[in-house]
């Protein structure tokens, strides 16, 4: 996959041809996914027994839950901006082991084995707080004891071990034809789920994009006459038990800030007092400090997980959840950001899948209107953009047009006529 670059563990890389992720090709051979990929340490490469999910599953219930919650978020949180960058993998890792010397020394081996390997992986952390919510013992903040200390480091070397069956079982694409070697899709399933794990938009451009698709969709004069027109801002309002859309954009972007205030580059504890500071700032004293419209309890949580099913299978994969709701509710009301990038998907992406979750809750017709609606949203996006980009004295830009016996035929979505060249595009959201 050109462009991405994705986690994954040696074991699955030694089914590939013998050419290790980043070396340069010899002459004759042929280029390989591996050359854009990162390869990420497990049991496996350092001659450890591999841990399974039952295994990790029963570590998970001698750890207290919070204060075991609170050290994976905080490394979800260090790790996030540093994905790629081994050097600063290896400190992220001297740090977190500290006092393992019988891990150390082989992951440093392993960092000097290629260029493209690192040490942490996202969705193995991502597993891990899956399986602390569902089976680690309830405790309130504290600091975990040394022992805990030791076998919480155990669970998240341990996870990239327990994620592999999952990465290993053939996908089920319904084309017969296309199964004949399981291996290769195996390969492109996981390349093609774990991307939303490594793929980090950068976050203004994100938040702003959004913005705009709901400007589009709420105040827009092309799109008043829609005959899939549907109240956006009401939705987003309902969703969120009576918060505006506006103020949706403010708490989360305030959040986004508190969670990145130094001295701490990022630290994803909130106490409940900084929240109600926060809403007091930002003039918003009809909304409670708990946030209930981006924060879960524990208990919610594993509603949750449970309503979308999928059983042990889903554990490495299912993150919708976590995405409606990024910040976890502990005892005492503090705040726990679980990963950067939920917040991120909350004050993006979210706002699409409020309005959706909430047509959904109304009925299946207004939901199909609603998705019709926001396809006419980004086909009105993209030819914005294209109209930006291009220099009105070199080309035109058209939309779609109506042609035929009665208009009933469409062009495409966007053309661009630049002399004799014609560029068309089709817009699907």
């Amino acid at each position: 996959m050109p462009g991405h670059k994705h986690g994954r563990s040696r074991k699955r890389q030694k089914s590939r041809p013998k050419r290790r992720s980043g070396d340069t090709p010899v002459a004759g051979a042929l280029p390989s996914e591996l050359d854009q990929m990162w390869v990420v340490a497990s049991e496996v490469d350092l001659g450890r027994a591999q841990t399974s999910l039952a295994d990790l599953r029963e570590m998970a219930t001698r750890l207290p839950f919070e204060p075991a919650a609170l050290n994976v978020a905080a490394l979800q949180a260090r790790l996030d901006p540093i994905l790629t960058n081994q050097a600063r993998h290896w400190e992220l890792a001297q740090a977190f082991f500290a006092g393992c010397d019988d891990l150390l020394p082989g992951l440093e081996t392993f960092l000097s084995e290629g260029p493209m390997h690192v040490i942490f992986s996202p969705q193995a952390l991502m597993l891990l707080t899956r399986v602390l919510i569902a089976d680690a013992r309830t405790a309130s903040q504290r600091q975990l004891t040394d022992i805990e200390m030791r076998l919480l480091q155990d669970a998240v070397f341990g996870a990239h071990s327990a994620m592999e069956p999952f990465l290993s079982e053939p996908p089920s694409f319904g084309v017969e034809e296309l199964r004949e070697n399981p291996l290769e899709l195996d390969l492109l399933a996981y390349e093609l789920q774990a991307a939303t794990f490594f793929d980090h938009p950068p976050m203004l451009d994100e938040i702003a994009r959004h913005r705009e698709f709901r400007r589009l969709a709420t105040s827009d004069a092309r799109l008043f006459d829609s005959a899939d027109r549907v109240p956006v801002d009401e939705w987003l309002r309902d969703a969120c038990g009576g918060v505006t859309a506006d103020e949706q954009w403010a708490v989360g972007f305030g959040l986004v800030a508190i969670t990145q205030l130094p001295p701490d580059p990022i630290f994803p504890h909130v106490p409940a007092e900084n929240v109600r500071d926060m809403l007091e700032r930002l003039q918003l004293p009809g909304i409670t400090p708990e946030l209930q419209m981006l924060s879960a309890s524990r208990g919610d949580y594993q509603l949750a997980f449970d309503g979308f099913g999928g059983g042990a299978e889903a554990m490495a994969w299912e993150t919708r959840p976590f995405k409606a709701k990024p910040f976890l509710r502990m005892a005492n009301d503090d705040l726990l950001l679980l990963a950067p990038p939920w917040l991120l998907s909350w004050v993006g992406e979210g706002f699409h899948y409020r309005a959706l979750t909430h047509a959904q809750s109304l009925s299946s017709g207004l939901s199909a209107k609603y998705t019709r609606f926001v396809g006419k949203v980004v086909e009105t996006y993209a030819l914005d953009i294209a109209t930006t980009a291009t220099n009105p004295s070199d080309a035109a830009v058209h939309g779609e047009q109506r042609y035929g016996p009665g208009g009933g035929a469409r062009t495409t979505d966007v053309a661009i006529i630049d002399g004799n060249d014609l560029v068309l595009f089709e817009i699907h959201a």
